[in-house]
Order: C-alpha cells, then structure tokens, then sequence
C-alpha cells in the first residue's frame, strides 16, 4: 500500500511563515544593532580612559595597543546599563590587564572603577 499523503502548505499559510521570519529576522537585527552600539560607545570610553590615564603611562609607559580580553554588559540595580571590560594594555616599557566597570548615565558612559594588573601581580587602583 503507497502512502499519498503530502503535506503540503496553503497559500495563506506560507504567507504567515514568510511574515514569521521576517519577523524573527527584524528582532534578531535589533539585539544585534542594540548590543552592537553598547559595546561600541563603552568599549571606547573604556580605552580612552586606560590610554590617558597618568598611572597607566607611568607604570607601562606611553599605550601602544589595546586589546579586549572580556566584556560582560547588564543591567544596573541603580537603573541604567552596565559595562566591565578586561583590556590587555601593551606600553613602550610592560604590558598589564585593565580591569573597567562603567555605567551608562543620561550623559553617556562613565568610568565608575578601575584597575590595572601588572606582569608581576601587582595591582593599582586608577579609579
């Protein structure tokens, strides 16, 4: 006995599973483009700092590169979002791992702590 039976989609449905996915696509876009700009706009505020930071020029010398080891992006219990990055800082004299928290504010992105780990363990509070 041969079994006949196909499934087979009707117009209307392929319209709604077309819809479906476009819909599915446009989210996805979204939290992309959102996630995107976050890590963008904090990320810089993060590297500036580490490059202009006194502290980081006198224990590493002038910054050559920078280099993202870690990100992690959440929501902040004061309302707001929140950034901690780990960013390997490499200066003319050693290199050492910058650890940066920031909190995004009705003016933009601020550093709220910051701290450097040198090659021998040491650690030094910039902010």
């Amino acid at each position: 006995m041969e079994c006949t039976c196909e499934m087979r989609l009707t117009p209307l449905r392929r319209l709604l599973f077309g819809y479906a996915g476009v819909a599915a696509l446009i989210v996805v876009i979204g939290v992309v483009t959102r996630t995107c700009t976050l890590h963008t706009a904090s990320f810089g505020e993060a590297d500036s700092f580490i490059r202009m930071n006194p502290i980081v020029t006198t224990k590493l010398g002038p910054i050559d590169a920078t280099s993202l080891r870690s990100s992690k992006f959440e929501m902040c219990r004061q309302g707001g979002s929140c950034a901690r990055f780990e960013i390997t800082a490499i200066g003319h004299a050693a290199r050492g791992v910058a650890r940066v928290e920031l909190h995004k504010g009705a003016s933009g992105w601020e550093v709220t702590s910051a701290r450097l780990i040198l090659p021998n363990g040491e650690t030094v509070l910039l902010k």
